[in-house]
C-alpha cells in the first residue's frame, strides 16, 4: 500500500508504531499516531480505497488491523486492544 506521501513515502510515516490513517481530523485516539491523509494524496487514497470519512488501523509491521468507513472512538480502541493481543 506505499505510495508516495508528502517528501518520501507513506510506510515511512509508520515509524513501527500502531498509526490510524485517516481522511479527515479525528481522534485524539491513546495509543496510537493519527495519520492524517490531505487532499492531493490521490495516489494513496486510491491504493487503499480511503473514503472521505474512514479510517485504517494498521499494526507497526504494516498489516492492516482494521478498517471503517467512519470510526468512533469504542471501536477504534477495541481493535487496537485486538491488535495487541488482548482477549475478550
Amino acid at each position: 500500500m506505499d505510495a508516495p506521501f508528502g517528501s518520501g513515502y507513506f510506510l515511512e510515516q509508520l515509524k513501527g508504531e500502531f498509526v490510524l490513517l485517516t481522511a479527515e481530523p479525528t481522534g485524539p485516539y491513546d495509543g496510537m499516531r493519527i495519520v492524517e491523509v490531505p487532499d492531493d494524496a490521490d495516489v494513496l487514497r486510491a491504493r487503499c480505497g480511503l473514503e472521505l470519512r474512514g479510517a485504517y488501523l494498521l499494526r507497526p509491521d504494516q498489516y492492516v488491523a482494521a478498517r471503517w468507513k467512519s470510526p468512533d472512538a469504542e471501536a477504534v480502541a477495541e481493535a487496537l486492544a485486538r491488535a495487541k493481543g488482548a482477549t475478550a
